[in-house]
């Protein structure tokens, strides 16, 4: 493979890498694994949780957080790629 990667490739080669040194955190849910990248130049956040077949993104700059928190549920099955729109505003339980 030749390098510097582009960030696709990067993304794809940081991953597997991760099932080596990952840590099964125990939740409600059970196994609760997952696995991020943070491209800190592009300001992106990869999320890939692993009893889902889809990694997810962020676009940084593009979400929009104006008047609070917002959040998305990982655990819907119907996000997939590039998720920035789908953050909606969510109240914090503290």
């Amino acid at each position: 493979m030749q390098y510097p990667l582009d960030q696709a490739a990067t993304v794809a080669e940081a991953l597997p890498l991760m099932d080596d040194i990952q840590v099964l955190k125990i939740s409600a849910r059970g196994n609760d694994a997952n696995r991020t990248v943070t491209d800190l130049t592009n300001r992106m956040y990869f999320f890939e949780l692993t009893a889902s077949p889809s990694v997810i993104w962020v676009e940084m700059d593009r979400l929009k957080r104006e008047g609070g928190p917002v959040a998305v549920e990982p655990y819907d099955e119907s996000l997939v790629g590039d998720i920035t729109d789908r953050f909606a505003p969510h109240d914090l339980p503290i």
